[in-house]
């Protein structure tokens, strides 16, 4: 058989292979591909072989046009990608190929996801692509291939998985279901169309089934087992993808993370700092010259789906975010960090919050047309644009809204752990995230080491009276103070345990904070902390005060009346970023403001990140301590220890030197 294969492959003009594989020394295997694809990925640079793990894609490729990635996709699916379990595969043992051909695959917007698989007989990993789904039926559109066997193999795919209407979608079926339904006589068939779209059946010991498919499942079999499933409040696919935005660049952070701003500095386009001059310029979508601008270049639907014109943009080719055309429709080049910020720079800003505003309500107005769900749950970056997250509420049919404090990227970890103990271990739920402070702690026997060994002037408050009494005077008198306490927070706000206090009754403290401290944009806004009780006094908020309001996740008004006495925490719009505080979460915290209420009569504080721009929020005693020293705050309190700066002149340093202002 192998003689006449080869017979055949030299009649047809193609080069052939053969190899024995390890531990079958009986079977000896023979293998050819179309040799102008080979050819075609040779020539790019594409190596096969013992080179495999150090594989990549290259640069050209990577940078070229749309054309050039599609041949290239297509040739390299032709030679190397399979079909296995209604899924398109590609294997290979170099991680960066995979993560290349990943970013290349969104690109044409097919999403696929990366396993890796430990290899025995080779005793190596290798890194597998999987396509299935819409995303089959996007590459057939996008890509496709040029080997007739396997279009008409992928054809045949789709044909199948289109019997299941419009959600083509896989999801794991859980083993004993599947045992259970062919023990009772049923075949595979009659479990595809009880459950209404396909699934694996294989690689599924550990998997949970969906809600519905339980309760359409044991509709049939009437399985006690079953029925317990149904009942409990642990379901692994209860997610259901309403909408799939197809955007080229939503993986452009991961190329670009510091140069694609226009206006704000390093950072996003609409990210904290510019979200911050956006109340500086025109928030009338009729007067802002740059709202119609920026709305001509996104193609947005009813439903809340958008696609941009990506000419306008050139991260994906370049190592910044606007192209050469943007610049001309905005008037103007990029702002440099050192510039001087100007009408046009606050308008722009205020002309992409607006159209990030407009996106977000079509989204989550067709969310609660297709849901009827009176609760909201927002994550990802732009969950940290907090002056929208004001609005949700007011402006939805949306009754609650939560937010967890890390709701950008970082927040991907505790969503993996909390999906491994309670869908994977199958534990219960019991935990509720009530407050951040989530990170390491120290108590008063290891910050008093510290201060001890490095020889630090410090007065130990008697208890806790004196202890808030003395900060609350220390803030009264317009000091300002390090507040170390409890656990680290739980993302990039400081909540009261890694905080930089002081007085919002000040006029100046926002300039001092900016200029001696903080050593940032003298535009952004310092947020105010309440305690959730006195937040209607003062704030426009939502009533009940939603719980993101306890992560400073949202803007809300600041009532006239209380504007100038509080000017520190006043943004150029009369907002605020509130957080609020319960007693639960922090009572050191909350009754600290409660007593600057007393002493005030105005139960608020300044709240900003203990740290200097550029470096990250303090963690340990040593952190806190030298950031202290380096800047114009004046006294430090961790724990019940108060350490003042003018106590300790060996240990002063210049952060503004460093800073570069």
């Amino acid at each position: 058989i192998i003689q006449q294969v080869k017979s055949l492959a030299k009649k047809l003009g193609l080069k052939w292979r053969e190899w024995k594989q390890k531990g079958r020394p009986d079977l000896l295997q023979i293998g050819f591909s179309v040799w102008k694809r080979l050819a075609y990925l040779h020539e790019a640079g594409y190596h096969f072989g013992k080179r495999s793990p150090k594989k990549s894609v290259p640069s050209f490729v990577m940078e070229g046009t749309k054309a050039v990635q599609k041949a290239f996709l297509t040739g390299l699916f032709d030679c190397d990608g399979g079909f296995m379990g209604h899924q398109l595969i590609y294997a290979s043992a170099s991680p960066q190929l995979a993560d290349q051909l990943t970013y290349l695959l969104l690109s044409f917007g097919i999403h696929c996801r990366i396993r890796k698989i430990r290899n025995e007989i080779y005793k190596r990993f290798y890194y597998r692509i999987e396509i299935n789904g819409e995303d089959l039926v996007t590459f057939q559109k996008e890509i496709g291939f040029s080997l007739k066997r396997k279009k008409r193999k992928l054809s045949q795919y789709l044909r199948t998985i289109g019997t299941f209407g419009k959600n083509k979608d896989f999801v794991p079926i859980n083993s004993y279901i599947l045992e259970k339904w062919l023990a009772a006589g049923k075949n595979k068939i009659g479990l595809y169309r009880t459950v209404g779209r396909h699934f694996w059946d294989y690689e599924v010991k550990k998997r949970l089934p969906t809600l519905r498919m339980l309760k359409d499942v044991n509709s049939i079999l009437k399985d006690k087992k079953i029925a317990k499933w149904i009942t409990s409040d642990l379901y692994v696919d209860r997610v259901k993808k309403m909408r799939k935005v197809q955007f080229e660049g939503h993986v452009y952070d991961l190329v670009v993370p510091k140069h694609h701003t226009f206006v704000g500095g390093e950072g996003g386009i609409i990210l904290h700092n510019t979200m911050g001059l956006a109340a500086y310029g025109t928030m009338d979508k009729n007067k802002n010259p740059y709202y119609k601008k920026l709305r001509s270049i996104l193609d947005l639907r009813e439903d809340g789906s958008f696609r941009f014109d990506l000419s306008y943009f050139s991260y994906t080719c370049k190592d910044r975010m606007p192209s050469q055309k943007l610049i001309c429709l905005l008037d103007g080049p990029v702002r440099k960090p050192s510039e001087e910020v100007t009408q046009r720079h606050q308008d722009i800003a205020a002309a992409v919050q607006l159209v990030t505003e407009e996106v977000l309500l079509k989204i989550l107005d067709y969310l609660h047309h297709e849901t009827k769900s009176e609760n909201l749950v927002c994550a990802g970056g732009v969950a940290l644009n907090s002056v929208f997250n004001g609005k949700i509420l007011g402006n939805t049919k949306f009754r609650r809204v939560w937010i967890q404090p890390d709701a950008g990227d970082g927040g991907t970890s505790l969503g993996v752990a909390s999906y491994i103990y309670h869908s994977l271990l199958g534990n219960k739920r019991s935990f509720r995230f009530q407050d951040a402070y989530l990170g390491p702690s120290f108590s008063a026997e290891e910050i008093k080491k510290f201060l001890d060994g490095n020889a630090i002037k410090y007065r130990e408050c008697k208890d806790e009276k004196e202890l808030i009494e003395t900060a609350a005077n220390l803030i009264f008198n317009n000091h300002v103070i390090g507040w170390f306490q409890m656990g680290m927070e739980w993302g990039p706000r400081a909540l009261g345990a890694r905080s930089i206090l002081s007085n919002p009754c000040n006029p100046k403290m926002k300039e001092i904070l900016n200029v001696k401290v903080k050593h940032r944009e003298r535009f952004r806004p310092f947020a105010p902390v309440v305690c959730i009780d006195d937040a209607p006094k003062f704030f426009g908020c939502d009533m009940p005060t939603p719980e993101p309001a306890d992560f400073m996740l949202m803007v809300y008004p600041i009532k006239k009346e209380w504007q100038k006495k509080i000017p520190a925490v006043t943004h150029v719009d009369g907002s605020g970023r509130l957080q609020t505080v319960r007693s639960f979460q922090n009572p050191r915290f909350y009754d600290l403001i409660k007593e600057f209420g007393r002493l005030s009569g105005i139960p608020i504080l300044i709240n900003t990140s203990f740290n200097i721009r550029g470096e990250p929020i303090v963690c340990t005693p040593y952190d806190a301590y030298k950031c202290m020293m380096g800047t114009g705050i004046d006294h430090l309190l961790m724990d019940r220890f108060l350490i003042s700066r003018e106590d300790n002149p060996q240990d002063k340093w210049d952060s503004e030197v460093v800073a570069g202002d």
